[in-house]
């Protein structure tokens, strides 16, 4: 059996035996493992995830189940990277909502379509080679800022709603920053969906 392994930019080790992902993954149980725990956390995550990014996104709920089970059944089939979470991405719904509450939701699909073909080019022409000359400062600086832009839109959502809701707020935090802590055994985000 040869094994051919690459070096990712957060370090992991991406392992293929005999051409097929899926039996390697199925022969290395700590892999499995590692998939299965993702599995569940897209699985419990994502149908409110979807949701809430719809409204977000200023579009029916509807809209983003259709589409979740959509990109997340294509991911299935045509693989990924080893561990690797799909979800709908918070950055697009916050750009997309401006543009779905001045224009209308038929840009939005003009929009999403565009965005998937301008990175198809970008991927083929080899430009993920040029992230190699970004700072992991940069990087790191870009991801918190888009988590601000997100826990910032979703605060307005927090007013008025029944009085058990801060409190299971903040559970799910307290939750998502203690435990990985004390165990890295069960994912910290499946834990707090799971319970809350």
């Amino acid at each position: 059996m040869v094994v051919e392994r690459t070096d990712t930019a957060r370090g992991r080790i991406a392992a293929r035996a005999g051409g097929s992902a899926t039996l390697a993954v199925l022969r290395d149980p700590r892999r499995l493992r590692t998939e299965v725990f993702a599995g569940m956390v897209v699985a419990l995550a994502l149908v409110p995830e979807t949701i809430s990014f719809s409204i977000l996104a200023g579009v029916g709920p509807q809209i983003g189940l259709v589409t979740s089970f959509l990109f997340a059944m294509t991911i299935a089939i045509v693989g990924g990277r080893p561990a690797m979470i799909s979800a709908a991405a918070g950055s697009v719904a916050l750009v997309l909502a401006p543009l779905v509450r001045e224009h209308g939701v038929q840009y939005l699909i003009a929009a999403v379509l565009l965005g998937g073909v301008l990175q198809l080019l970008l991927s083929l022409a080899g430009v993920a080679k040029l992230m190699r000359f970004v700072p992991p400062s940069v990087v790191t600086g870009f991801v918190n800022g888009l988590a601000i832009l997100i826990f910032a839109a979703q605060v307005p959502h927090l007013a008025g709603v029944p009085w058990l809701v801060y409190p299971l707020t903040a559970v799910g935090l307290v939750i998502m920053v203690v435990l990985p802590r004390l165990t890295r055994a069960i994912p910290a985000p499946l834990v707090a969906t799971t319970l809350l």
